[in-house]
């Protein structure tokens, strides 16, 4: 928060885009590190939540292929470990 000691205090947000979560956490980690020693900046957040486990299905094209089974078919027919649909 910027003027946090002003009578009104005016939010600042940054965003950072990509396609690799890693790159993006320590990013979004060295940003909130020098935001942090600019005099009067307060509550800094980083963004990063933890939500909890996660799996990530990246299907070998080929191997679909050798099956008969289409990307979307492959999408639209998985399951995750409770045997709930996970996309649709």
């Amino acid at each position: 928060m910027l003027g946090d000691l002003m009578a009104s205090v005016q939010p600042i947000e940054i965003k950072v885009f990509g396609m690799d979560q890693k790159i993006l956490n320590g990013l979004a980690k060295q940003v909130a590190s020098e935001i942090e020693k600019q005099e009067g900046i307060e509550d800094v957040f980083n963004g990063i939540t933890i939500a909890g486990p996660t799996v990530e299905l990246i299907p070998n094209q080929q191997e679909l292929a050798r099956y008969n089974i289409t990307p979307a078919s492959f999408q639209i027919s998985g399951s995750d470990y409770d045997g709930r649909k996970y996309c649709r």
